[in-house]
């Protein structure tokens, strides 16, 4: 029996985000993303920084809501992943909720008819000094959805 080629062969792949992209100083070769990428003989485009923020200018590098127009435009699929370094700056929530529906526009603006995926931080345990808790964090990238910053 003759096996099918998956959807995904050829291609295109952008992520872009914080150390959960650029891999925390380990090869990027040993993510999740570029296996699935390899895995379907996909083009992989890796803009992860580590460190950076989505919104906030105070962590790591240009954060990522300025990055959008450095990326492969031709991607079929786009993956954002952050807010934890956003978080770890005690971005206001109401800055970081104007920043990403910016950074939702961005994308929208520029991959038109694309898919676009988030990945918001996952539970960890929380230091007792951070004033914002995380789950607003998290939880903010849902909400921007559901009140229409997509579109």
């Amino acid at each position: 029996m003759a096996s099918s080629a998956s959807i995904l062969q050829g291609k295109t792949l952008d992520i872009i985000g914080d150390s959960y992209v650029a891999n925390n100083g380990q090869p990027v070769s040993q993510t999740w993303h570029y296996k699935v990428a390899n895995q379907h003989s996909m083009k992989y485009n890796n803009y992860g920084i580590n460190g950076n923020g989505l919104i906030t200018t105070k962590a790591t590098g240009t954060p990522v809501v300025n990055r959008v127009g450095d990326m492969d435009s031709s991607a079929d699929y786009v993956i954002v992943v952050g807010g934890k370094n956003d978080y770890n700056q005690q971005l206001a929530i109401a800055d970081f909720k104007d920043g990403l529906a910016n950074l939702i526009q961005e994308l929208v603006g520029r991959f038109v008819g694309k898919k676009i995926c988030f990945f918001t931080p996952w539970s960890i345990a929380e230091p007792g000094t951070m004033n914002i808790p995380l789950s607003p964090v998290s939880y903010t990238h849902l909400r921007a959805h559901e009140t229409g910053a997509y579109l």
